[in-house]
């Protein structure tokens, strides 16, 4: 079954078990949104503990209610990338199309212009 903008819907996904706390806040943070209050909900955890299934249940209640619902991931290996999870995203690169996000890829990843630019050595593992 698919959604609009061609998402899979949850069909054949296990439903979810022992996460109704979870849902609730997350669905008070989507009616907040949906009130023109924004926020960022970030799920973590260990591997295996149901994030990908608790965050697919939202993003499809999310898409349902129209909202527009932008998700990444993030990985240990990731961990020299500042800010890397967001600017995917987002759609943040030095190679965007979008002039804007363009200047911020360059700033993100250091090589932008001026005093505001981020430099990536800042942010590197020492691990």
């Amino acid at each position: 079954m698919q959604l609009k903008g061609g998402e899979a819907a949850s069909v054949g996904w296990p439903d979810l078990v022992g996460r109704d706390r979870e849902l609730k806040e997350i669905r008070r943070w989507l009616a907040a949104a949906g009130d023109g209050h924004g926020g960022v909900v970030i799920v973590q955890g260990g591997a295996g503990i149901g994030k990908t299934r608790l965050v697919r249940e939202i993003a499809g209640e999310a898409r349902a209610r129209r909202m527009t619902v932008r998700a990444s991931e993030a990985g240990e290996l990731e961990q020299t990338r500042p800010f890397g999870a967001i600017c995917d995203a987002l759609g943040v690169s030095p190679h965007s199309p979008d002039p804007a996000l363009a200047e911020l890829g360059r700033r993100v990843e250091g090589t932008g212009p001026g005093p505001g630019a981020l430099r990536t050595s800042r942010w590197r593992s020492t691990t």
